[in-house]
């Protein structure tokens, strides 16, 4: 294993974020070369498919198994998730408002282009109401690719910005399971006093763009599936690695 690694991460922590990875090959390709100095194992429990309230376990009992260091990181990670979903579980109580957006798949434009709503509601209860009742009248339908935008504005959001921008966009199944975060909040803080750490971001609890070391070689054909966020299962050639370039990664 990588020593640098080893000092910050147990073996433990290995197995806990691994789990967020279905396949077995990559599974073990992960478990023993995924390093911890760049934050990417966090960032595979943020980008799973996992829901939020697991992610947030995850993390938890992640912090028990990393150096203090980079514990740290974690509780970054951990004070953004809680803050955001406070917002969504209060939203009435601060006055703001929730935009819920059916995605749907499009065969025509091959990809999620298809929306219904936004149907305003002022409250969490409310929107898992609704999005309970969609499904429910339509008990026939396809869901397995489809899922839930909800949008969060402030009262800040839509009263003192001549258009108003979302702080918060979640993403949840059509079940009403919120599975990713975007956090606008700090995008517009034009002095971010914690903008060094890395969990300061908005793409920690949604797709990253973290580069992986994959057990893969060019010539392979790899089986994608990342429904309901993404028409599925999908299949690709690995055609090059290009780890070592300033575009790192596998083509």
């Amino acid at each position: 294993m990588d020593s640098q690694a080893d000092t910050v991460i147990t073996d433990a922590g290995r197995e806990l974020v691994c789990s967020c990875i279905k396949d077995d090959e990559l599974r073990a390709h992960m478990f023993k070369h995924m390093g911890m100095a760049d934050g990417s194992l966090c960032k595979t429990i943020g980008g799973s498919l996992k829901t939020l309230n697991e992610k947030r376990t995850m993390l938890e009992h992640l912090r028990k198994e990393v150096s203090s260091d980079y514990a740290e990181t974690i509780d970054s990670g951990l004070e953004q998730l809680d803050t955001a979903l406070d917002m969504l579980y209060n939203v009435d109580r601060d006055r703001g408002i929730l935009l819920v957006s059916g995605v749907f798949y499009s065969e025509d434009e091959r990809g999620h282009d298809t929306f219904d709503g936004p149907f305003p509601v002022a409250s969490w209860d409310a929107a898992q109401t609704l999005m309970k009742q969609y499904v429910d009248d339509d008990p026939d339908e396809d869901w397995s690719e489809s899922f839930w935008q909800i949008k969060l504005y402030t009262a800040e959001d839509l009263h003192d910005r001549p258009r108003a921008q979302a702080s918060l966009i979640f993403a949840a199944t059509m079940a009403g399971d919120l599975v990713f975060l975007s956090d606008r909040r700090n995008q517009r803080t034009p002095h971010q006093s914690i903008n060094h750490l890395p969990w300061n971001n908005s793409k920690h609890f949604c797709a990253n763009g973290e580069v992986f070391y994959t057990p893969w070689v060019p010539g392979d054909i790899i089986k994608i599936d990342g429904r309901p966020f993404d028409h599925g299962p999908r299949f690709a050639i690995v055609l090059e690695d290009d780890y070592d370039s300033s575009f790192k990664g596998q083509v």
